[in-house]
């Protein structure tokens, strides 16, 4: 074929070829060049039913909740080209609330400690808490810290602060007297900053053995008993208050310094003589009423504090060295207080021949000291020492409790005087003062004192018993009691019970349930509560018999979320299942998957499929040969490639 006949056979061949060759670079086949022009779509991922775009971030987190006290563990999930880094599943994550409930210890006082009546109380909760509540007045139980006597009855008032709502302090409201009490916490309306009640209160008995504030507290209360003014006796428990504050907190200490306070209290408080005299007696009548039962001293039920001196002898030393000293320019004073300091030993449970052997001889012998050295006037020594010797007669002939005899006691009176002035001035006679307390001294035998009788019991003259008003009060009610003293057969007060019980508190009934008094339970306002929904709860403490609050379930459960269902599958509440957006994907693409969450009956997401498989890779196939003028071209297509 030669001429124009070939040269159209070869164009209609290279048009062909050139045909074949494009439609190959089409295909993606071939040697040819590709269009560095053609534009690509990056595939955007999906995580929990959202679509996260090529070149985009997400957080997850490790899980959707994580108990209090945790973190939530997060992490960023990156998306490229459809392929989602990282592994962490969950949109959003939250931290348990706090459900542990407080718990409370008194720290101070320990359970049967002895303590001073002006200590205040430590209480520490495992966490901040808010709600303490307490007594304003001595009235009925209020609050929920709670200071009463051992045997129940009236709260006293507290003062109640803190300064991080975790250590809390309790200051009782005035200077407790000698006694038992209890202090206790209750875990009604107190509560952490999360809600959650205190479940679990504390309390402690404990004692006070406090001689400073009993001492305070009774001299103050026998003045206004007598008829004193209350400004008065709050001076003298003031002054005494301070007197005794620097002073080892024992009797032995403490009266000799209560002394001084009062004395001063009582001279600047703008009395009469008679008045000031009368005061002043009472304060030594008071102080020596506290001691009772030490050593030789005979046993009382009337003492008014336990914490008993070591020595009584010391102790009537310090008081007696006191009482000259300060009445030591005033013979009429020396006289009156001297008496007091012999007709109270008995007070202190002194017997008639420790009296007359021993203690009028230490008062006589201390004070006679007294006065030999601070005054060197002979008048003023004859004076002073003539007004002890006169007062100590006076003071043994009030003695009726026990039989005393006074020719002994001016004997060794005039004696101790004589001895204790030849030891200090050998140039001093005190002839004159030994014949004027004897002259002082009547004639004749001391008359027998009459005993008395209570229920049949007999009381000798002298001696003291306590009687109660009734011999059983309610409960919460406190016993009432007074001193009966017999004197030449005549008994003091009317009360005529010799013991006095408090009738045990009731219980209360919940349920069938017995709840001791002062004890409490936990209840609740249903017995189940929707799913989602919180239980409420309530304690509830019973006082005498009266359970308060209302709530009544002993136990409480939430109800179980709905389950959910796919494609057959059920999935029980809380569970998590992984699906796919599609069954299948082609050779090279990614499945898609979300995490879907079963809430109660909702199912999160949207994925259907329950798997998804990745098709096969394509594989290369050889087409029919195309000859070209003696050369062979041979076209290949993927297999499973659609035109």
């Amino acid at each position: 074929m030669t001429g124009p006949s070939m040269k159209n056979y070869l164009r209609r061949n290279l048009f062909f070829v050139v045909l074949i060759t494009l439609f190959l670079n089409g295909c993606g086949g071939g040697g040819g060049s590709t269009n560095d022009n053609s534009s690509t779509t990056l595939l955007a991922c999906q995580f929990n039913g959202a679509s996260i775009a090529s070149g985009t971030s997400v957080t997850a987190y490790q899980s959707s909740s994580v108990p209090n006290g945790n973190s939530c563990v997060s992490g960023v999930r990156t998306c490229s080209n459809g392929s989602l880094s990282g592994s962490y599943t969950f949109s959003g994550c939250t931290v348990a609330a706090e459900t542990t409930a407080p718990t409370v210890t008194i720290l101070q006082p320990d359970d049967n400690q002895s303590i001073v009546g002006t200590a205040v109380y430590q209480i520490s909760f495992s966490e901040a808490v808010s709600g303490l509540r307490g007594n304003n007045l001595a009235a009925a139980c209020e609050g929920n810290v709670q200071l009463t006597a051992a045997l129940g009855g009236n709260c006293y008032p507290i003062f109640i602060s803190t300064n991080d709502n975790v250590a809390w302090t309790v200051d009782p409201d005035g200077e407790l007297n000698t006694g038992d009490y209890r202090f206790s916490v209750l875990p009604t309306g107190i509560m952490d900053l999360a809600s959650n009640n205190l479940a679990v209160g504390d309390s402690v008995e404990f004692q006070i053995e406090d001689a400073a504030s009993t001492v305070a507290n009774e001299l103050s209360s026998d003045l206004q008993a007598v008829g004193f003014s209350e400004d008065l006796a709050d001076s003298v428990k003031v002054v005494v208050r301070s007197e005794t504050s620097s002073v080892t907190n024992d009797l032995l200490n403490v009266i000799p310094a209560a002394f001084d306070g009062a004395y001063s209290a009582i001279i600047s408080g703008g009395l009469s003589e008679t008045e000031t005299i009368t005061a002043l007696d009472l304060v030594i009548e008071s102080l020596l009423s506290n001691i009772a039962g030490q050593n030789s001293l005979t046993s009382s039920t009337t003492a008014r504090v336990a914490a008993l001196p070591a020595n009584f002898s010391a102790l009537l030393t310090n008081l007696t060295t006191k009482v000259a000293t300060k009445s030591g320019e005033n013979s009429t004073i020396l006289q009156s207080l001297s008496g007091a300091l012999v007709r109270n030993l008995v007070v202190a449970g002194a017997s008639a021949t420790e009296i007359e052997a021993s203690y009028v001889n230490l008062i006589t012998s201390t004070t006679t000291t007294v006065v030999m050295s601070n005054n060197t006037d002979k008048v003023a020594r004859d004076s002073l020492l003539t007004g002890l010797g006169e007062g100590i007669l006076a003071g043994a002939k009030q003695i009726t409790s026990v039989v005393v005899s006074i020719e002994a006691i001016l004997t060794v009176t005039t004696a101790t005087i004589s001895e204790t002035v030849a030891k200090i001035d050998t140039s001093y006679d005190p002839g004159k003062i030994t014949e004027a307390v004897s002259a002082t001294v009547e004639s004749g035998p001391t008359p027998t004192p009459t005993s008395c009788e209570l229920n049949g019991q007999m009381i000798s003259n002298g001696e003291q018993l306590t009687a109660y008003e009734a011999a059983v009060v309610s409960f919460g009610d406190s016993c009432v009691s007074e001193v009966r003293s017999c004197a030449n057969g005549e008994l003091s007060g009317s009360y005529n019970f010799e013991s006095c019980t408090a009738a045990a508190a009731a219980s209360c009934e919940l349920n069938g349930q017995t709840i001791d008094h002062g004890d409490y339970v936990t209840v609740f306002s249903s017995a189940t509560v929707p799913f989602g929904s919180s239980c409420v709860s309530e304690i509830r403490s019973c006082t005498n018999g009266d359970l308060s609050g209302s709530y009544s379930f002993e136990s409480c459960t939430a109800a179980a979320g709905a389950s959910c269902e796919l494609n057959g599958q059920t999935i029980l509440d809380g569970a998590n299942v992984t699906v796919f957006s599609t069954a299948t994907v082609t050779f090279g693409d990614s499945c898609l998957s979300e995490v879907r969450s079963c809430r109660d009956g909702t199912l999160s997401g949207s994925y259907t499929h329950l798997s998804c498989t990745e098709d096969e890779e394509p594989t290369l196939q050889e087409t029919p040969t195309l000859t070209t003028l003696g050369t062979q071209t041979t076209v290949r297509t993927l297999s499973g490639l659609s035109s």
